[in-house]
């Protein structure tokens, strides 16, 4: 079903991620938000839910292909969206019941503009910017590595 990117955004100066690692940089309404990749590379983290500049987002990330794609459009229609499996050298997004490749121009929703790009490059075009950082955050969070500089909240 996808992930609710919400809960996990962080400021550009709450976060040391490495200013080459890339992002999906998506801007809504004048609101920038960025999408780590390297955070969306497990099967579960590739579908991501948002909302950014008061519209509804998801944004679909296949690592094996590095492809990216993001919709706009109803919240019920894009919680709607799927991972549908590798088929064809794609990833495959599960639609209404439908499998579609990532890349499928006959998918039916509603694509919205993004840019693959660094984050060193997205923060500086961008500095109020929030980062999702996926699977990143708990990988960072138990290294000596900090990527982020906020505590973990309790889940007491």
């Amino acid at each position: 079903p996808g992930l609710d990117a919400s809960k996990e955004l962080f400021s550009v100066d709450e976060v040391r991620v490495p200013d080459e690692w890339f992002v999906t940089g998506v801007v809504v309404n004048g609101e920038a938000r960025a999408y780590l990749e390297s955070g969306m590379y497990k099967p579960e983290n590739h579908l991501v839910h948002d909302s950014v500049g008061g519209s509804n987002i998801t944004v679909a990330f296949c690592n094996e292909t590095l492809c990216s794609r993001v919709f706009t459009g109803d919240s019920d229609e894009l919680q709607a969206v799927r991972m549908g499996g590798w088929k064809d050298e794609n990833l495959q997004l599960l639609i209404n019941g439908v499998r579609h490749p990532i890349n499928s121009p006959d998918i039916g929703l509603k694509d919205q503009p993004f840019k693959t790009i660094t984050w060193g490059e997205w923060k500086r075009s961008y500095p109020d910017t929030k980062i999702y950082l996926g699977h990143e955050l708990e990988e960072f969070r138990r290294s000596q590595n900090k990527l982020v500089d906020r505590p973990a909240e309790s889940t007491d």
